[in-house]
């Protein structure tokens, strides 16, 4: 039940990570055009306002020397100082006038390179496909006609809908049995990781993270962009060259390629190759990108998904934490594996710290999704006592808010 229970926990976290990206990427341009719409009206107001009262000093100024011309009469001496000093003072104010124009031009330089600036940050583009990989990896025998999973899930699915109650509480229900089953629990997680992550990796590729939707128009001219700057980017003579290079030397090697497929170990070692791809994906998304935007918050919930990760293998291993670090005792493969795979995610969220501590609220988000983990791994205890029914009413929950989620990716993916 623990091995479950920690195994939903991290599914959920990594596909809740992907929410905050998406929607930065999907609708972030429009909000900041919004933001500089709004500065923009802030400093034409604020333009007014100082016109305004330019315009109010000039009239007192004016009327103050008019009261100062009829108290100066018969007085030619001080008249003939006060002209000088005004024509002195309009002189000084004219070029001042003639300098003011440079400093718009500056300003509008200044805003003009801001905004050529990538304005949305998102992992990298070669790491995203990384997590796809590990995904994939993941989920093998979905991909295996022979294991037939995914018939299975889709049949489970077929029954499901059949016998549904009508309206959105029969809806509910089943969605809540369905992911119950392992099959169908596999399935839909699948899908919903892939639909974020391509979404992500096209949007990354594309440059479509800095676009205005906004100033394209209609849904329609959007989506014809869109295409042409797919079809450009495809139309590239060395992807093409490379394509076809690394396929030609798979079918002149293809007899060779299928025996060294075919051997356990190497089965072996691609089934537990996910930990490197993800640790890789979080040093190249972390690493050289500012610690604003959304990706503080995808590296909080990758985090606690790593975390969550290693108590379930730890549980499902069975692994003590005395046997764990006994390096002088039997080396067997279990701890062998439980072992890389700590060092792997330990490292791929030691990447991530400086952007899941760029905030002390970040931080102790990361502490409390960390907290489930502990409690369902080591257990015991007068905290565990209380914590431990709470955890075990949130995991019956986690069918429903994984569907949640899952459409959530499906729709703002495409």
């Amino acid at each position: 039940h623990r091995q479950q229970l920690l195994g939903r926990y991290g599914d959920l976290l990594s596909l809740v990570a992907l929410l905050p990206v998406l929607g930065d990427l999907k609708f972030g341009a429009i909000l900041r055009a919004q933001e500089r719409a709004r500065e923009a009206r802030l400093s034409k107001a604020a333009e007014a306002a100082s016109k305004a009262k330019k315009s109010e000093d000039k009239g007192s100024e004016k009327e103050k020397a008019k009261a100062k011309d009829k108290a100066n009469k018969g007085k030619p001496d001080e008249v003939g100082k006060d002209k000088e000093k005004s024509q002195q003072k309009g002189k000084a104010e004219e070029a001042a006038a003639k300098q003011q124009p440079q400093q718009p031009q500056q300003l509008d330089a200044t805003d003009q390179a801001k905004d050529e600036q990538p304005t949305a940050s998102a992992p990298r583009a070669w790491s995203l496909l990384l997590l796809i990989l590990a995904e994939v990896i993941s989920c093998m025998q979905l991909l295996d006609p022979s294991d037939k999973q995914t018939r299975r899930a889709v049949g489970a699915v077929v029954r499901a809908q059949r016998a549904a109650q009508p309206g959105f509480a029969g809806a509910v229900k089943t969605f809540d049995r369905l992911l119950e089953d392992d099959d169908v629990y596999d399935l839909v997680r699948f899908a919903a990781s892939f639909a974020g992550l391509s979404c992500l990796v096209l949007t990354t590729f594309l440059g479509l993270n800095n676009s205005d939707p906004l100033a394209v128009g209609a849904p329609l001219r959007a989506a014809r962009q869109t295409l042409m700057t797919l079809l450009k980017a495809l139309s590239a003579p060395r992807l093409w060259l490379s394509a076809l290079l690394l396929a030609t030397w798979g079918y002149s090697q293809w007899s060779s390629l299928a025996k060294l497929v075919k051997k356990s170990a190497v089965v072996e070692v691609v089934r537990l190759s996910p930990c490197l791809w993800r640790s890789i994906a979080a040093v190249g998304s972390a690493l050289g990108q500012p610690t604003d935007g959304s990706l503080p918050k995808w590296a909080v919930l990758q985090s606690a998904a790593a975390a969550a990760r290693v108590s379930r293998l730890l549980v499902f291993e069975r692994v003590t934490w005395s046997a764990f670090f006994d390096f002088h005792g039997s080396h067997s493969a279990t701890l062998a594996s439980a072992r890389c795979a700590l060092l792997l995610e330990g490292f791929g969220v030691f990447a991530m710290l400086p952007h899941a501590g760029a905030r002390k609220r970040y931080l102790l988000l990361t502490v409390l999704l960390v907290v489930p983990c502990w409690v369902l791994l080591f257990g015991g205890g007068p905290l565990t006592a209380h914590l431990e029914p709470m955890l075990e009413q949130a995991g019956a929950r986690c069918g429903i808010l994984m569907a949640v989620v899952a459409l959530s990716l499906v729709f703002m993916g495409g």
